[in-house]
């Protein structure tokens, strides 16, 4: 979808930077043809909106994935504690 936004807003860029772009910002690796200079603002929120999916949805991915496989190593006490 960022793809295509900026292809659209930009059709000058060349296709093969602004795919490298926008997939470096969706793994948030901090690569770049130095192509933000480039950008208009628009592109620009457009590749700010995909680090942040890429950030917020892989984080939320693992933690999803790591939440069931996680062991219990407690329980709770099952009798009642009389007080008084």
């Amino acid at each position: 979808t960022g793809v295509t936004l900026i292809s659209y807003d930009q059709p000058e860029l060349d296709l093969i930077k602004v795919v490298f772009e926008c997939f470096s910002a969706y793994s948030t690796v901090g690569l770049s043809l130095n192509l933000t200079t480039e950008l208009s603002d628009f592109s620009k929120m457009v590749i700010s909106v995909i680090m942040f999916v890429g950030r917020v949805g892989m984080l939320t991915l693992f933690i999803a994935l790591l939440k069931n496989m996680r062991e219990r190593n407690y329980r709770y006490p099952t009798e009642e504690i009389t007080i008084n």
